[in-house]
């Protein structure tokens, strides 16, 4: 199964993406450009850069896979978003 994770780059997501990975599923993680990557470092994961907000991203991100997980969530809704 090729999956796509939104959010890997945060606890929860990285906790999807890596029982994914444990159950040897091809992931995809979907990031903006300015995340932190500390997540996702060495692991045998494609990433994508684009924004939830931005249709062609989407698209293009999830072309090609069998399952979404939707792991992304902003909590800090007094912070503005940048």
């Amino acid at each position: 199964m090729k999956s796509l994770v939104t959010g890997a780059s945060g606890f929860p997501g990285s906790a999807v993406m890596q029982c994914l990975l444990n159950a040897s599923q091809e992931v995809r993680v979907l990031v903006r450009t300015k995340s932190n990557r500390r997540n996702l470092e060495n692991l045998p994961i494609d990433i994508s850069e684009g924004d939830l907000r931005d249709a062609e991203s989407l698209k293009q991100t999830v072309t090609g896979r069998d399952n979404l997980f939707h792991v992304t969530a902003n909590y800090r809704l007094w912070v503005p978003y940048a």
